[in-house]
């Protein structure tokens, strides 16, 4: 029987091994851990530029055409690696046999090639903006840039574009101009490439940029493929809200991909813009408008109506143009074929298999980001950005975001552990058959016994439970970037202060390990007795064996992978019996702080030009720690939603200049303009500060930070204020910026005038002294503020002064001696002032008006001037006062005062003469000529006045027909000779008009600025000579008297009428006027009665004066000359003569 056993025993295992190698097929083995294969992402390196699509995270892009990866791999010991295959989305594209523990290799991949297009780009356009000034330099229209980003390719003329007549002055009215424009447009459209049935947009960061694929992708000879006008679309002017289309004349020359005009072709392109060269007429169809005065005014289209010479025209342009180019798609993942060696070897008899159970996962891998870029301070903001901000103020990048990423993945490994073995049990089976008793008393015993054995198969199985890391990746902040057009390089990158990353501690010791069981064994020893038969092994031995066995084998060691992250453990590796404790998921991310990315004080280039609303992006870039496994490495991610930013650098031009009114001598002044007055010094005020926009940081306040320069135009020369530096005409003149108040002094060769003074103040970002806008540059085209000052330029009237009288008492008070055409210099002056109230150096006696007591000759106290002797005197004039139309008005008038300058009246003259009587001075019969010869023997005008008078009108005053062959030097001996010499009408005793023939010019003829025109310097300022005395025995009466009615009803008149004023001075009073080109009606100089300023007050003349016996006599401005009333010149003669 025991054979029999053993023999179907060994069968049984036979069919147990068969069956077991058969299966093997589809479980392991015994002592076998299962057969796996793990997929895990392509690492690249940054460099490759290989990352995720964002809209198809599993899908890695390029701009790369090839790329390469690093795998690294350890099966561990015992363990082999079958093969390693590379998926490109669901496409196996390369698979590499290994049949090794390990594999450290670098590979090289191909990018699988996409055509990606941007389309239906710059529509948003462009325009050109032409101006249009007042004065000779703006005349013609401008546009700002030449050379730069357009050149004329041809001009029409004034008839073919047409002028327009505003204010006598022709302009015309559009610029008239051939012009070849190159402007860079913006890609304004993302790219997009059709990828396995899928439209996505690329990054720029995907796409090949290389020169030579955008040159190829991208010819430069347009093509309606290409680019196209588009003459539909409204093109924004700026911030001025006009639009306008593009001009029908456009015609397209050229098309750039990525690289701007002139530029080199270097190795790589942009791909955010292209430069479109194009030629445009600028003939007559643009948009033209008025220049408005202020940022809230409307842009006003032009009327004919309403002529103005400054105004805008505005020209378009509007594309629609595509760009193309290639990503390039490379593998994702790959997979890891393992065949696992003996890692947990099983115990003899008992095999042990792992399935994976239930999985804990989850991802925050979406940063949240946003971020803003601000005016410092933050929370104090002086600017709205949105608004404006200027150029040399900063700004703050403030980026919030989670704190960090994750991804993970726990798996729980499941499994049994069987045992299978044999417990053999020896049997001592007893029986008592019993024996006949030989003495026939029953039976005896007769006790058998028989060993007897039985192997038992008993399966005892241990299950288990335990948790492994299959991915875990933690992400920190690495940095941020924040890109806008103000940014100094057009970006900034933040690094995280104050920021503590996750500490994450991963070991991955996560197993199982059985007991080994007591294996086959045999069990103790047991009797089975029976009765009087031989028993069998009982039934229930099976049972016993099997909780014997349970016994022996213990609980299955498990253990988990342990993860801590920030001291919270979330998988607890400590060792236990079957089954683990289950993890805990990964804590979610909170929001950084707003002080960890935190950027302030990023100043704005002044290089950066003003620009509305420039667009902003953002990334933010996460780096896995270093406890990450079987994860993705890094990424950076996109912020959206962040704020332009508009630049805007202002500036204000609220100029002003100096109104000399008290120096202004004009009879009728022009109140709507500053009085510049010749050859004295004027300032300018140019300030920074005034009224800009209403936005946050701007307003009414100082702007000098953001001052290029200031500068001021004058169309007339000028010297700077120490005359030390001289500015021709037409010079734009750069003042220091921190100078409020500037002097200048202005020539006396300057023509007196109207005129327009033009400021300019120049933003620090300027890339041009124009465009330019009134008060300030409310508008981002202008980065120049101007202003401008309506002035006159006024000549003056001044220095009379009495230089000879004919009585002989006062001959030695003029004359070296008696008979001597030698003058002592003595003259008598206004008062003891100059022409602007300085100190002028005489002394008295020698001021107006000539009493007793300004003799200064011993033994003349009481000397007076003698009526009939008259009195030589001259003035000045300065400015335009040179033509043969030009001369200057004397209005005499009379007073009789009284010897102790008690009583004074108005008076009216009679004189006899010849053949009538009593004829009244100023009546229709007073016809009596006065003449004045110039180069009289004691006037002792200076030779060199002559001469240069003589040039001065040989030059301008005739044509050389006129002059009939005479030469210039005849001409002056001629002058000097002859003509200086004659009598010169210059009226009677009531009027006086000194002509031309009696006026000089002493102008400045030394140091003169070489662009000076020496004549019309030297013409500039004029000297007329005149003379004048009363009638020789005049008869006073009061003003007004008729003495007609008198004589008739009093009987003939005799000089000793009590009618007739005497024992007193008839006192001459000169009213002195300036006229010019003969206009007697507006006189242009008052010497005494201008509104603004009195000229014989500025030169000191003193209204109260005392004479010789300390009588004191009140004054009226323009007395000259005390006449004794008593005596005349006949009384120095014995017998009448004629004076």
């Amino acid at each position: 029987m025991k054979k029999n056993r053993r023999r179907l025993l060994f069968v049984g295992l036979s069919i147990l091994l068969l069956s077991s190698s058969m299966l093997g097929v589809f479980f392991p083995l015994a002592g076998k851990s299962e057969a796996a294969s793990v997929k895990k992402e392509v690492p690249y390196a940054s460099a490759t530029g290989v990352k995720k699509h964002p809209q198809r995270e599993a899908w890695v892009f390029s701009k790369n055409p090839t790329a390469t990866t690093t795998i690294s791999e350890d099966a561990g010991a015992n363990n082999k690696i079958q093969k390693i295959v590379f998926y490109r989305g669901d496409q196996e594209v390369r698979s590499i046999d290994v049949n090794a523990q390990t594999f450290n290799q670098t590979i090289s991949f191909n990018g699988k090639k996409h055509e990606v297009t941007s389309k239906e780009n710059g529509s948003a356009g462009s325009y050109f903006a032409w101006s249009r000034g007042e004065t000779g330099e703006y005349r013609n229209w401008y546009a700002s840039g030449e050379g730069d980003t357009w050149r004329t390719l041809g001009t029409i003329s004034d008839e073919e574009v047409t002028t327009e007549d505003i204010n006598g002055v022709d302009y015309r009215k559009f610029p008239g101009k051939k012009i070849q424009m190159t402007v860079k447009y913006a890609r304004t459209k993302a790219f997009y490439g059709d990828i396995d049935g899928a439209r996505l947009s690329f990054e720029t960061s995907f796409i090949d940029d290389r020169s030579n694929i955008i040159h190829g992708q991208n010819p430069t000879t347009p093509s309606t493929e290409r680019v196209t006008d588009d003459r539909q679309q409204d093109v924004e002017t700026g911030n001025l809200s006009i639009t306008g289309r593009s001009d029908t004349s456009t015609e397209i020359i050229q098309i750039l991909a990525g690289l701007e005009k002139g530029a080199i072709d270097g190795p790589t392109r942009s791909l955010d813009f292209a430069t479109i060269t194009f030629n445009q007429n600028h003939y007559r169809a643009g948009y033209k408008y008025y220049i408005r005065q202020n940022n809230t005014a409307d842009m006003v289209e032009y009327n004919v109506n309403n002529k103005k010479a400054q105004a805008m025209v505005y020209y378009y342009a509007a594309y629609n143009y595509t760009y193309s180019s290639f990503s390039y798609q490379y593998p994702d993942h790959y997979e890891i074929f393992t065949d696992n060696g003996v890692t947990n070897p099983d115990p003899p008899g008992s095999s042990c298999t792992i399935t994976d159970g239930r999985v804990i996962e989850g991802e925050k891998m979406n940063p949240n980001a946003s971020a803003v870029i601000k005016a410092d301070q933050r929370d104090r903001e002086m600017f709205d950005v949105l608004l404006g901000i200027p150029t040399s103020e900063s700004l703050y990048g403030n980026v919030l975001a989670n704190n960090y990423l994750h991804q993970y993945k726990f798996q729980e490994k499941v499994g049994v552990c069987k045992y299978d073995l044999t417990v053999s049990r020896d049997y001592t089976l007893t029986w008592d058959p019993g024996k006949p008793n030989p003495n026939g008393n029953g039976r005896l015993p007769d006790p058998q016994s028989a060993p007897d054995s039985k192997d038992y198969p008993i399966h005892v199985e241990r299950t288990l439970s335990y948790w492994v890391v299959d991915k875990l990746g933690v992400y920190s902040i690495d940095s941020a970037e924040l890109k806008n057009y103000a940014f100094n390089g057009e970006k900034i990158t933040i690094h995280p202060a104050g920021y503590v990353p996750p500490i994450v501690s991963l070991t991955r010791e996560g197993k199982y390990v059985p007991d080994p069981g007591p294996g086959n064994y045999s069990a103790p020893h047991k009797t089975v007795p029976g009765g009087t038969t031989m028993p069998s092994i009982p039934p229930g031995e099976s049972t016993e064996l099997q909780a014997l066995t349970e016994s022996k084998i213990a609980q299955v060691k498990v253990n988990n992978d342990t993860v801590v992250f920030n001291g919270q453990t979330l998988m607890n590796g400590s060792v236990v019996d079957k089954k683990t404790q289950d993890p805990t998921r990964v804590p979610d991310p909170t929001t950084i702080s707003r002080d960890v990315l935190y950027s302030p004080g990023n100043m704005i280039p002044n290089s950066k030009i003003n620009k509305q609303s420039q667009a902003s992006s953002g990334t933010i870039t996460y780096k896995p720690l270093s406890a990450n496994y079987n994860a993705a490495p890094g990424d950076t991610y996109p912020i959206g939603g962040i704020n332009p930013v508009t630049v805007h650098t202002p500036v204000v031009n609220y100029s002003s200049a100096s109104d000399d009114q008290a120096h202004n001598q004009k009879t009728t002044p022009n109140y709507s303009r500053m009085a510049f007055i010749l050859d004295r010094p004027f300032t300018v005020t140019i300030p920074t500060n005034g009224q800009h926009l209403n936005y946050p940081g701007y307003g009414n306040r100082d702007y000098a930070k953001y001052f290029k320069s200031k500068e001021v135009y004058f169309p007339f020369d000028v010297y700077s204020g120490d005359k030390s530096t001289f500015y021709p005409k037409n010079t734009w003149i750069n003042i220091p910026v921190p100078q409020l108040t500037t002097e200048f002094f202005l020539p006396v060769w300057v023509d007196e005038g109207d005129y327009i003074v033009h400021y300019r103040n120049i933003a620090e970002n300027a890339p041009d002294v124009r465009p330019t806008q009134q008060d300030a540059n409310f508008d981002l085209i202008n980065h120049v503020a101007s202003d401008t000052v309506n002035v006159e330029v006024i000549g003056r009237l001044y220095d009379f002064h009495i230089t000879d009288i004919a009585d002989y008492n006062w001959e030695m008070v003029f004359r070296t001696q008696a008979g001597s055409l030698t003058p002592t210099g003595n003259s008598y002056w206004t008062g003891l002032l100059g022409i602007d109230g300085a100190a002028r150096g005489n002394r008295q006696p020698f001021t107006l008006p000539i009493l007793p007591g300004k003799n200064p000759l011993e033994g003349t106290k009481n000397v007076s001037v003698k009526t009939g002797y008259h009195v030589k005197f001259d003035l000045k004039t300065k400015g335009n006062m040179f033509s043969k139309q030009d001369g200057i008005r004397i209005t005499p008038s009379f007073t009789f005062v009284t010897r102790d300058g008690k009583t004074k009246t108005p008076v009216d003259l009679y004189y006899n003469d010849d053949h009538r009587t009593f004829i009244k001075v100023g009546s229709p019969e007073d016809t009596e000529k006065r003449f004045v010869i110039l180069n009289d023997r004691l006037r002792n005008v200076p030779e060199e006045e002559l001469t240069d008078t003589a040039r001065y009108k040989y030059d301008n005053y005739y044509t050389f027909a006129e002059m009939n062959g005479v030469s210039r030097d005849l001409f002056i001996a001629d002058y000097i000779r002859r003509f200086t010499k004659e009598k010169t009408p210059v009226g009677g005793f009531n009027l006086m008009l000194l002509p031309e023939q009696i006026r000089t010019f002493i102008g400045p003829k030394a140091n003169l600025p070489g662009s000076v025109d020496n004549a019309r310097a030297n013409a500039a300022i004029q000297k007329w000579y005149g003379q004048y005395s009363l009638p020789g025995e005049p008869y006073v009466v009061k003003s007004g008297t008729n003495l007609a009615e008198y004589s008739r009803t009093n009987g003939a008149l005799t000089k000793r009428d009590p009618i007739f004023l005497k024992d007193g001075y008839i006192v001459l009073n000169f009213n002195i006027e300036s006229i010019k080109n003969g206009n007697l009606s507006q006189p242009h100089l008052q010497y005494i009665n201008a509104p603004l300023m009195n000229q014989w007050t500025m030169e000191g003349y003193n209204r109260s004066v005392q004479d010789s016996w300390g009588r004191t006599f009140t004054l009226k401005d323009g007395d000259i000359v005390f006449y004794n009333a008593d005596k005349s010149y006949k009384d120095d003669f014995q017998a009448e003569v004629t004076h």
